[in-house]
């Protein structure tokens, strides 16, 4: 038997009745993990450092044998996108791999589990990413679970704050506002108690759904609710609305969105060039700063380091367009030719034709900007 556990807030008792009615788990606040016992724990989160996390303690000692008896060998080589997190007890702390082996950086160990045992977790692990991520549900469809004058939990992805909302109004995609002067309180601290332009991943709970949506944090126009002490309303956006003068979804958005559905990772991993950059521009445009290791090539951890530093530099960045016409490829590496457009801290903005070099390992194996050609036109 299994126990689900995760960070607790409104809707936190639906969701209880829910999973009491069509599975024998339990689910409690993910404090109780306090002692693991004879069994293990999963562990779903949008990002290492994120605080909202979703637990599956699977008790009894077969499969936690079968993990230990697992063939192991010495590495210095581990998953720069991790799947999961796997915990053994209080002593045995692993990163789940795509391909679900696990790792021990601290004890530069890889282990290689069992087709049997690799099938078990990947049953496990799916069913806690559904848990843990929002429906990817286009906006046509969410209009019917988040209808005008309907209400909404909004839970960050990254925080696990949850706040109420209300829909007011919005064709294109969500305008909402705060319920209360608490609800507006709490949306300040997620994003550290100063209102932003920022994209966030968020699950927007409405309806009897978990949706995967993204919202900017900055009041703006008009506002009907009396008492909250938020001056207009803000946007969230879905899978496929757009903003109110762009016919194509928001690049921003769109990242935010495929972040809290969980399939970020996917388009990472399988990703064309030009995918991958117009994501890579996104984390940095949206300050994810977490993710931006995942776009570029680790090898050289100081080019790696000097390129985190410059980035911090960027107030906003996006791609104006592809210049398909210079882009080459050798099937192993790729350049692709782009115009960015980068406003900088200084609030100096400058245009410039950049050249993407992208690396990959083998013909299945996911492409990566190759960072030292990043630093050398990474300079202001």
């Amino acid at each position: 038997m299994g126990l689900l556990l995760f960070n607790g807030g409104k809707g936190m008792l639906q969701a209880i009745l829910l999973l009491l009615i069509i599975s024998l788990s339990w689910i409690f606040p993910s404090s109780s993990l306090a002692k693991t016992g004879d069994g293990m724990t999963l562990i779903m989160k949008a990002s290492p450092d994120a605080q909202y996390i979703s637990q599956y303690y699977m008790e009894g000692m077969d499969l936690t044998k079968q993990i230990m008896k697992s063939k192991k060998m010495k590495t210095d080589e581990f998953p720069e996108i991790p799947y999961a997190y796997l915990k053994i007890g209080d002593n045995e702390s692993f990163i789940v791999g795509y391909s679900f082996n696990l790792y021990q950086p601290r004890k530069r160990l890889k282990w290689l589990p069992s087709i049997e045992v690799k099938s078990q977790l990947k049953s496990s692990l799916e069913t806690l990413k559904k848990h843990h991520y929002g429906e990817e549900l286009p906006w046509k469809d969410v209009q019917k679970f988040f209808p005008r004058m309907g209400y909404a939990d909004v839970v960050d992805l990254e925080t696990g704050m949850t706040f109420s909302v209300q829909r007011r109004a919005g064709s294109k995609h969500a305008d909402v506002q705060p319920l209360t002067a608490k609800d507006s309180k709490i949306m300040k601290q997620i994003y550290g108690g100063k209102w932003s332009w920022r994209r966030r991943a968020i699950l927007v709970k409405s309806g009897g759904h978990s949706i995967a949506a993204s919202m900017n944090g900055m009041p703006h126009g008009a506002g009907a609710i009396s008492g909250n002490n938020f001056p207009g309303h803000f946007c969230i956006h879905f899978k496929d609305s757009t903003t109110h003068k762009r016919k194509l979804p928001d690049p921003g958005h769109d990242y935010m969105v495929l972040k809290a559905s969980g399939n970020l990772t996917h388009h990472l991993v399988s990703g064309s060039p030009e995918e991958m950059i117009t994501l890579f521009t996104s984390a940095i445009q949206e300050r994810d700063l977490g993710a931006i290791p995942f776009f570029i090539n680790q090898g050289d951890q100081k080019e790696g380091r000097r390129f985190l530093e410059k980035q911090r530099q960027i107030e906003g960045i996006k791609i104006e367009s592809f210049r398909k016409e210079q882009t080459t490829s050798t099937g192993l590496d790729t350049e692709v030719a782009a115009v960015v457009r980068i406003k900088l801290l200084q609030e100096k903005e400058i245009r410039k034709n950049f050249v993407f070099h992208l690396v990959r390992l083998g013909l299945t194996e996911r492409w990566k900007l190759e960072v030292g050609s990043l630093n050398k036109q990474f300079t202001f």
